[in-house]
């Protein structure tokens, strides 16, 4: 991509791989968000705009041209994209799913490969003043071939929002092909250092929006929910958590009738004396799906929890030790435990001119359900987080390289080994070995 900023009245103006995000991302949610917790965040940052695609993943973004130019309090922004996908096709003739890995190893995967083309066209004028945003957001989206059966997408939406010292709204309402989706945001900065948070969100059944990509349970479609959201910052002890009560009103994969759910999170952060910190987390998730062994729907039960202790040496290294715990439970299947210790040891090396960082796991888990996710550091642009499931040790270590003030070299190794088992997965990617091991390299360069 080529990139550049704050150039006269261009505020921003792009051409190659890029993402856009307008409003609450409702019609164009570009970026990656993980959970419930990094949708609030947005939601209070209120990020929008036209940035660089510099991700690895190889989906996500739009592939064209963007512009946004502004003049005093208005900023007007224009993109035009014509993005190719990767797809499995019915016939020849429909789009079935879309293929986000962006793996092409074997003749079927190749097969998929930008089989499908999405024409993009968007603009957006947007209002600031003195922490009150108004934005107007109209989108053509354009398939190649049908999916679900729908070929062409327009929408239009509004959003709004009012940042005060103690009290912040944002809202936002989308229409797109005759359904709508809509959601607000209320938060409160109590004395103490309090904050509460409420959302309330609305996403009509048919609703798809390629792009979106907003606070949801699973999907901006076919959901209704309210988070309610509380923080403490400031000080040795930090406290957050959030409850969030969600409904779908249609069928949806895996589940025959409308069904509703719970998904609960506490996390305490305290900072023991000027080098120990200790973090606990603990989540609960109970949400309905179909069960054969009574026909109906029934509730299927996950919970998480973390204990994590960071020790911070004087010479800059930094030492951690996490035990993790996973529970499944699902009416007439076996309950599902997973316990995972995982040791971590970075700092710096060479007066700064590299830094390491070290990752040891032992885990245990009855099945997948059970799996756990485990942070790794990584290259940079990359998801660094890895699932462990069965019985085994996995070991990981990533350094980088300050070559220059404009070069780095990132170069990461890990193994994984299983006990329970003599090969690792099936079919084409099957491996005839009880280990893995992958190596990555990465050079980045600024100039």
């Amino acid at each position: 991509y080529l990139y550049i900023k704050d150039i006269g009245v261009v505020r921003e103006a792009v051409i190659g791989n890029f993402k856009a995000k307008f409003g609450y991302g409702l019609l164009l949610g570009g970026g990656f968000s993980i959970g419930k917790n990094m949708s609030l965040s947005s939601m209070e940052k209120n990020t929008q705009g036209i940035k660089p695609h510099s991700s690895t993943q190889e989906y996500g973004y739009l592939s064209g041209a963007g512009l946004a130019l502004g003049w005093n309090r208005f900023t007007s922004s224009f993109l035009g994209a014509s993005t190719p996908l990767d797809a499995t096709l019915k016939g020849d003739t429909l789009i079935s799913s879309f293929k986000q890995d962006g793996l092409h190893r074997t003749q079927l995967e190749w097969s998929k490969k930008r089989n499908i083309r999405q024409k993009t066209m968007a603009v957006n004028v947007r209002y600031s003043y003195r922490g009150f945003h108004a934005g107007v957001t109209a989108i053509h989206d354009r398939l190649s071939l049908p999916y679900n059966g729908i070929e062409c997408m327009d929408g239009l939406s509004c959003d709004l929002s009012l940042n005060r010292a103690r009290y912040a709204l944002a809202a936002e309402f989308s229409v797109l092909n005759g359904k709508r989706a809509f959601l607000t945001s209320h938060t409160f900065r109590l004395p103490g250092n309090w904050t509460l948070n409420s959302v309330f969100r609305s996403y009509a059944p048919g609703y798809m929006a390629i792009h979106a990509n907003s606070l949801a349970e699973s999907g901006v479609e076919n959901e209704t929910g309210i988070l309610t959201a509380f923080s403490r910052s400031g000080g040795r002890l930090k406290l957050s958590g959030y409850m969030d009560l969600f409904m779908h009103p249609e069928p949806r994969y895996g589940v025959s009738e409308s069904s509703n759910g719970i998904d609960i999170k506490a996390e305490a952060d305290w900072r023991v004396g000027q080098r120990d910190r200790i973090l606990l987390t603990g989540r609960l998730k109970s949400k309905q799906k179909d069960c054969r062994y009574t026909g109906q729907l029934e509730y299927c039960i996950r919970a998480r929890s973390r204990i994590c202790w960071t020790h911070s040496l004087k010479s800059g290294m930094e030492l951690k030790t996490q035990l993790l715990y996973s529970r499944y439970d699902f009416i007439a299947e076996p309950v599902s435990n997973g316990l995972a210790l995982i040791g971590s040891w970075s700092g710096y090396i060479s007066n700064g001119q590299a830094d390491f960082a070290v990752t040891t796991a032992l885990f245990s888990t009855d099945s997948n359900d059970s799996s756990l996710s485990v942070y790794e550091k990584g290259l940079r642009y990359t998801y660094n987080y890895i699932s462990l499931y069965g019985k085994g040790a996995r070991a990981s270590a990533t350094v980088r390289f300050r070559l220059s003030n404009d070069i780095q070299l990132y170069f990461k190794a890990g193994s994984t080994l299983y006990t329970d088992r003599n090969e690792i997965g099936q079919a084409q990617q099957r491996i005839l070995s009880a280990h893995k091991e992958d190596v990555s390299l990465q050079l980045i360069a600024k100039f």
